[in-house]
């Protein structure tokens, strides 16, 4: 069996409970900015009118740009702060946002759903910010006509809140009278477990668009090179949406996750068998009460070493401390119960 984890390891159920957080929060950010945001946004503004001259003053003397309001972290709740700061007013210059991507913020729950689709599959510019919350599509135009700077693949690799300077990987700085910091979260990974035979190819993590292409790419090589099988590690949404985009694309798939049904933290028994039953009828199989304890590999099959090197994008999820297995490739899924 080939196996694909398309979703963190949910035995931690403490790390779980805050990934769970961090989507809910996500999710529902269109509807976040009320009353107060737009309050805290108005001061700002007001903040950024009568500091802007002394902005571009400060910015030639010490040779970094700085602005009355800085965001750091590109995502989803970033666009929609850019959002509320427009429509509060807010002037153009005084807005910078940061992001470790190539793109600007984008409707990150897309990626779990129609990213995958086999048959006119989602893509950017189609589900930038805020087009989920009903409004208008936020391309890279759109920041540029409202005079709002958007530093794309940009890494902070130092913050000082002393000095109020962020310091980017490329050596450049950028200054802040009021930051906000909205990095989001990363998935759990497998290795910080010890989990045997988790760095190898064929086992997938789903955060951001490298991650979604990774993963389509995967389940191509799945469907034509390795028995047309995969394992979804957790029932939350994310796996019961990657279990289900898996299903679409006539992809075998398994779901096992430790709780005795499907979203037990939200779902009732009986609400948790209707999708259940559903998905069940689709051929989606699971092992419910039982972890995953590790991963049986094998060597990649000879001709297709060099498939993963250039025909297979990179995830782009950074996993530090992993060890590398390039040359081995999971074949299945080891789970406690044997």
């Amino acid at each position: 069996d080939t196996s694909v984890s398309s979703e963190p390891h949910p035995s931690r159920a403490r790390a779980m409970e805050s990934m769970s957080c961090c989507s809910a929060l996500r999710l529902a950010t269109p509807t976040s900015f009320g009353k107060r945001a737009a309050t805290r946004l108005g001061r700002l503004r007001r903040l950024a009118d009568s500091r802007s001259s002394d902005r571009s003053v400060r910015g030639m003397a010490t040779g970094k740009e700085t602005f009355p309001l800085v965001v750091l972290g590109g995502g989803n709740a970033a666009g929609y702060c850019a959002k509320q700061f427009v429509e509060s007013g807010g002037s153009a210059g005084d807005l910078c946002i940061i992001g470790r991507e190539p793109f600007c913020s984008y409707e990150r729950p897309a990626l779990s759903k129609a990213y995958l689709f086999p048959d006119k599959p989602a893509r950017l510019p189609g589900f930038h910010t805020s087009v989920g919350g009903g409004g208008e599509r936020q391309e890279p135009a759109w920041y540029k006509d409202k005079g709002i700077a958007f530093k794309l693949g940009s890494a902070v690799t130092e913050a000082s809140l002393k000095d109020k300077t962020l310091t980017l990987a490329d050596g450049s700085s950028v200054g802040f009278e009021k930051l906000i910091i909205a990095t989001g979260a990363r998935p759990v990974y497998l290795h910080e477990f010890g989990t045997p035979n988790a760095s190898a190819q064929g086992i997938c993590y789903l955060r951001n668009v490298a991650d979604g292409d990774h993963l389509n790419a995967q389940i191509k090589l799945c469907k034509t090179k390795y028995d047309n099988k995969a394992v979804v590690v957790g029932g939350g949404y994310i796996g019961m949406e990657c279990a289900a985009a898996l299903s679409l694309n006539g992809v075998d798939t398994t779901m096992v996750f430790p709780e005795s049904h499907l979203m037990e933290r939200l779902f009732t028994p009986s609400l948790a068998k209707f999708y259940e039953d559903y998905y069940q009828s689709k051929g989606i199989k699971m092992q419910k009460g039982d972890l995953i304890t590790g991963f049986a590999t094998e060597k990649v099959k000879k001709g297709l070493l060099s498939m993963f090197d250039k025909g297979v994008p990179a995830s782009g999820t950074e996993i530090d401390d992993a060890p590398e297995t390039p040359d081995e490739r999971v074949v299945r899924a080891q789970l406690k119960s044997g």
